[in-house]
Formats: structure tokens, C-alpha cells, sequence
């Protein structure tokens, strides 16, 4: 700037002086472009935060951090956003197994998923020795903060479960674990093996 005011037509400075300009408007940009996505994203996980609270959703956190790859998040075909897509974990017991449901709409009922996951007429799974992991022929349970245990009703919805699993009045905060982004459920066949399992939940969860 000094510089103009001896040589006014000092081309040369009048570049590197627009070039400066041009740098800091760029960086300044890019600041308020970084500032917005900062403050939606704060604003969306308020949101998600107020929803699991309003579900009865407990959010245990991960001092490691989350290895989760895939995250609870508003359905975005949604119209009124206001659904929300939730990872599920379903634990089989018996084998020491899992899957992971990345995607499950909170409005789906289970049912949905397990005709999906073990179809009558599929071979069934390496690990099911016994072939009784088919659907028609399995229960699922919910665990709660507090320990409660929670037959799922295969016509029953996500959304329904998080709402069975709601403190009585005047009892302690309860609901669904969230764990690592995910909700755990646990699959069984009927029988002796859901008989025992739930046998043995009851007898741990009371000593």
C-alpha cells in the first residue's frame, strides 16, 4: 500500500496487491464454509440426541471411540424427517454369532427383516447345525439399561420396542442401549434353547 502512494501506477504492486485480496477472500470463504458445516452439524446430533431421549434410547458412550462404520440417522426419504434409521445387532447366542443390520427404519417391523435374514425355504446358515434358525421358529429379545428383558413381538416396529422399554413411574431412567451406534437383540429358536438362555440372563442379571 505504501508503495502507491509513490508510484500510484506501480502495476507490479497493484498485482501482488489483488492477488492478496484475492487469497484472503478465498480463506475466508473457505472459514465461513468450515463454520457452517460445524454448526449443522451440531445442530443435527441435538436433534438425533432429543429423539433418542423422546425413544427411550440410553447412548452409552465409547471411550475408544465409535468402530461403528455406520451411524443412527434421520430417514432421509422421509418427508418430515422424522424417522430415524438405526444400526441393529443381532446376537445369536448359541453359536457365539452376529449380524448387523446397518439400516433399520424404526417403523419396520421385525418381522420384515427376519424373512429377509432366514427364509423358510433358504439353506440356512454355516453355523445353524441344528437348521432351527428359520422364520416362524424364532423369538427375539431387548434387553434394557436396567436389565429388564423384553419379549419382541415379531409384528412389533423398532419405534414400539424403544417405547416398551420406558421406566415405570417413579422407577429409575430406563430404555435401550445404544452401544457403539448400535442397538443389540437377541435371536433364538423356541424352545429349550430360549428356555435356558432366558434362564440363565435371569440368574446372572439377579446375583
Amino acid at each position: 500500500m505504501r508503495c502507491l502512494e509513490f508510484e500510484p501506477t506501480n502495476r507490479g504492486v497493484d498485482t501482488v496487491l489483488d492477488k492478496a485480496k484475492r487469497l484472503k477472500g478465498e480463506k475466508e470463504k473457505k472459514e465461513q464454509i468450515k463454520q457452517d458445516r460445524i454448526q449443522k452439524e451440531k445442530e443435527a446430533q441435538t436433534r438425533l440426541n432429543r429423539s433418542f431421549q423422546e425413544r427411550n434410547i440410553v447412548v452409552v458412550p465409547n471411550p475408544s471411540g465409535s468402530q461403528n462404520p455406520y451411524s443412527p440417522h434421520f430417514d432421509p426419504e422421509d418427508p418430515t424427517q422424522s424417522s430415524l434409521i438405526i444400526p441393529v445387532f443381532f446376537l445369536y447366542p448359541q453359536y457365539a454369532t452376529s449380524d448387523v443390520s446397518p439400516e433399520f427404519v424404526e417403523d419396520t417391523p421385525f418381522a420384515a427383516h427376519l424373512e429377509i435374514m432366514f427364509p423358510p425355504k433358504s439353506a440356512p446358515p454355516e453355523w445353524d447345525t441344528k437348521h432351527e434358525y428359520v422364520d416362524g421358529n424364532l423369538v427375539i429379545y431387548a434387553m434394557t439399561k436396567q436389565k429388564r428383558l423384553l419379549k419382541v413381538g415379531k409384528k412389533m416396529s423398532l419405534r414400539d420396542v424403544c417405547s416398551a422399554a420406558k421406566a415405570k413411574e417413579g422407577e429409575p431412567r430406563d430404555g435401550l442401549e445404544l452401544k457403539d451406534g448400535c442397538l443389540t437383540f437377541v435371536v433364538l429358536p423356541k424352545g429349550a434353547a430360549e428356555k435356558k438362555w432366558v434362564e440363565d440372563f435371569k440368574q446372572t442379571r439377579d446375583q
